[in-house]
């Protein structure tokens, strides 16, 4: 089990050719590679990043056997697609309720968990994501129990990239993003001429027989102003899966599967 979550501080010129690829290495270095880059340019008007990553590899404390992993297809959005479904059989955590079916699969020493919520047919995963608020995700993380389970689940490997200042708009989040509007006096002594120019996260997850790795970085850019019977559960359409700590609850990565990448 590998978790890592990384962050420093550091003065770096911008104005030196090599500052882009000493910050793309660090953030390499933090993913085990797996996020190679997060910046491509630095703009004569970016003053500071703040830059976080974290690594996550864990094995299944019950691995998927490989012989049994078979083809099938994936009916996503857009269509069906062609994918790998592994399968294993056992007593698993499991949870069934008028709108989802989940499972939940340990990593390790059981510190860490994949919780794979499967929407019920006529259900979509943006109904699953609208419920999933910290109260009743902690009331469902309660509910489960023991079960004989059919269990097949996509082999699954997927990067994901995205510029996210209009969905914190969205939320409410305003100010840092209009100049002269908040106050980053505290990080800097120009901080009342600073906003928020660039909010951008890359994830990659990989899941297999073995286990799960996944890494995200986000950087923010500073801008100065100038059941007895056996259940199966296929996975095999729309889902939304977390990876989570299991004693606190804390989610370090959750993403909604509409289609295989």
């Amino acid at each position: 089990m590998r978790l890592e979550i990384d962050a420093k501080a550091a003065t770096l010129d911008f104005a030196s050719p090599t500052a882009v690829k000493s910050i793309n290495d660090w953030v390499s270095a933090a993913t085990a590679g797996k996020i190679p880059t997060i910046l491509d340019q630095i703009r004569d008007d970016e003053v500071m990043f703040l830059i976080n990553a974290i690594y996550f590899k864990g094995s299944w404390r019950a691995k998927f056997d490989p012989a049994l992993t078979i083809d099938a297809p994936f009916h996503g959005i857009g269509g069906d697609q062609p994918t790998k479904l592994m399968h294993r059989d056992g007593t698993m955590r499991y949870l069934q309720t008028p709108t989802f079916a989940a499972v939940d699969l340990p990593y390790g020493n059981s510190a860490y968990s994949m919780s794979v919520v499967l929407p019920n047919v006529g259900q979509s995963v943006d109904t699953v994501l609208t419920s999933l608020q910290a109260d009743t995700w902690a009331t469902w993380t309660s509910q489960f129990r023991d079960a004989s389970l059919d269990l097949y689940l996509p082999r699954l490997e997927l990067t994901w990239g995205r510029m996210l200042i209009p969905d914190l708009q969205a939320l409410g989040m305003r100010a840092p993003f209009q100049a002269g509007a908040a106050d980053f006096s505290r990080m800097s002594p120009v901080g009342d001429q600073l906003y928020i120019s660039t909010v951008k996260q890359k994830t990659y997850v990989k899941v297999n027989e073995e286990g799960t790795e996944a890494a995200a970085v986000t950087n923010v850019g500073m801008t100065l102003t100038s059941a007895p019977l056996r259940t199966e559960l296929r996975v095999d359409r729309p889902y939304v899966f977390m990876i989570r700590e299991r004693l606190s609850g804390t989610v370090l990565f959750l993403g909604a599967i509409r289609r295989m990448p």
